[in-house]
């Protein structure tokens, strides 16, 4: 049986609602509630600015997204996730949250 790849379309108002990784898209997202910076960042599928936080809004735009769990699951999609240029490193699997 196989199963089902977490996905999520996630438009415009929508609450981002599992940690992600972009893989179609792009989208201003509002942070605030995971970094406190008030400035929405622009997310989309590059290395670096890919990492979708579950808990932030899509200010404006769209993407479509993998849950991380999944993400490395996928053959070839690692690739494309690169912690080392998003400040979020370490944050993304820490038990105590």
């Amino acid at each position: 049986m196989k199963k089902k790849k977490i996905t999520s379309i996630v438009n415009e108002g929508d609450r981002i609602r599992f940690d992600g990784v972009i893989v179609d898209g792009c989208a201003l997202v509002d942070e605030s509630s995971y970094t406190g910076v008030s400035k929405p960042v622009l997310l989309d599928n590059t290395p670096g600015k890919n990492i979708a936080i579950a808990g932030t809004q899509i200010v404006d735009g769209w993407f479509e997204m993998v849950s991380l769990i999944e993400a490395q699951k996928i053959e070839g999609q690692t690739k494309n996730i690169d912690f080392r240029n998003t400040w979020t490193e370490g944050y993304l699997w820490r038990s105590d949250i």
